[in-house]
């Protein structure tokens, strides 16, 4: 059922036809699920036909509070390592730029900014996680003209996990609305890798080993990052 329902949550789907992919988040620390799931994301694009120009992973500023959230320098630092050997993905300090915090929304504009030219439109889609985009149906969370902006301008790239029911999604009103514009991207391999799990296993000396890559591994042993956990 599963299978059935995310076939016909992807079904009749079109796509921008230039299109950069952007990941926001805390990214602390950056581990090799958040760079699969812009694999995922690209794959599925070219299947629709679209030319994926680029992507980036995005690291929120200093003004998102959050217990145990490491500094934006130290982030990006290792966002940076962690998209190196990236032949098309790179790392944004976009966000960074900004004393107060910066919207996702402001982010999807200054790539689209930053990327189109007179003649030569490129869309900036939001890759995402399935608890992201359950968010839009939490009242509060999101400023509703952003939401619009958000899915009806640019477009959602949501990866939801192998077995996982989608058809919930379809019966948000905000996604409703634009529906088209909301895709449902399958993983090919369950996986519950996190930044908490990364967090805990170097707070208890435990080994990250094939979780993130060995350079980033160097860096939190270097600057004893996470030990406060």
């Amino acid at each position: 059922m599963a299978e059935e329902a995310a076939a016909a949550a992807t079904a009749q789907k079109s796509i921008h036809k230039k299109v950069y992919l952007v990941n926001c988040g805390c990214f602390n620390p950056p581990h090799y699920l958040h760079l699969r799931i812009m694999e995922l994301a690209r794959d599925y694009c070219l299947s629709l036909g679209a030319d994926v120009v680029g992507g980036c992973i995005s690291p929120t500023n200093d003004a998102y509070v959050k217990k145990g959230l490491l500094s934006s320098d130290h982030r990006l630092a290792m966002c940076k390592i962690a998209v190196k050997d990236s032949a098309w993905m790179t790392c944004s300090d976009f966000e960074l730029q900004f004393k107060e915090y910066c919207h996702t929304v402001t982010v999807l504009r200054h790539h689209k900014e930053q990327r189109s030219t007179p003649g030569n439109e490129v869309i900036p889609m939001l890759v995402c996680g399935a608890d992201l985009l359950d968010s839009f149906n939490r009242p509060g969370c999101w400023n509703e003209d952003h939401m619009h902006e958000i899915l009806g301008n640019y477009g959602v790239l949501c990866i939801e996990r192998p077995g996982s029911d989608v058809s919930r999604f379809e019966n948000y009103p905000i996604l409703k609305a634009h529906w088209n514009n909301v895709h449902i991207v399958r993983t090919d391999a369950a996986n519950e890798l996190s930044s908490t799990v990364v967090r805990n296993n170097a707070a208890a000396g435990r080994s990250n080993k094939y979780l993130i890559c060995d350079e980033l591994i160097a860096y939190i042993a270097e600057h004893k990052l996470y030990t406060f956990q």
